[in-house]
């Protein structure tokens, strides 16, 4: 059985998630960034693109100053196998799956790799995938 998706996403009023250059302005509050980790807190994965990665280096954790909870498995849709050796996903503070098509020979330390799809990565496979792991809540950020 796939997994339930849940989509979190934070706009300002005309749709906007950055300013035009590209350059990230925070639009969440305190309550709103608890009510993130509440969630996150209760979902079993939480899923975010390469260009997150690159551009934001996310932990994708729970902060225990705003919930309690076991933290969910990060899964990095990265067609390309562009995840840096760096980034925070990679530290071993809770487990880390990266997504890439078949032909993606690149493996990373601290991440186990799932190759699906040739041109892009396959995500109803994605999804059969996760559903064989018992991932049954998967929030996408």
């Amino acid at each position: 059985m796939r997994p339930r998706v849940v989509i979190n996403a934070a706009m300002s009023l005309d749709g906007k998630i950055a300013f035009a250059d590209g350059r990230g302005v925070r639009i969440s509050d305190e309550a709103d960034i608890r009510r993130v980790h509440r969630l996150r807190a209760q979902v079993d994965a939480i899923l975010v693109g390469v260009g997150t990665i690159l551009k934001d280096d996310p932990k994708l954790t729970v902060k225990r100053e705003y919930a309690e909870g076991p933290d969910p498995l990060r899964i990095v849709l990265d067609s390309d196998g562009r995840t840096p050796e760096h980034a925070k996903v990679l530290d071993g503070s809770a487990p880390t799956l990266i997504v890439t098509t078949a032909d993606c020979e690149r493996s990373v330390r601290g991440g186990e790799m799932l190759r699906t799809g040739t041109d892009e990565v396959d995500l109803h496979a994605l999804l059969d995938a996760l559903g064989a792991r018992g991932i049954r809540t998967l929030l996408v950020e």
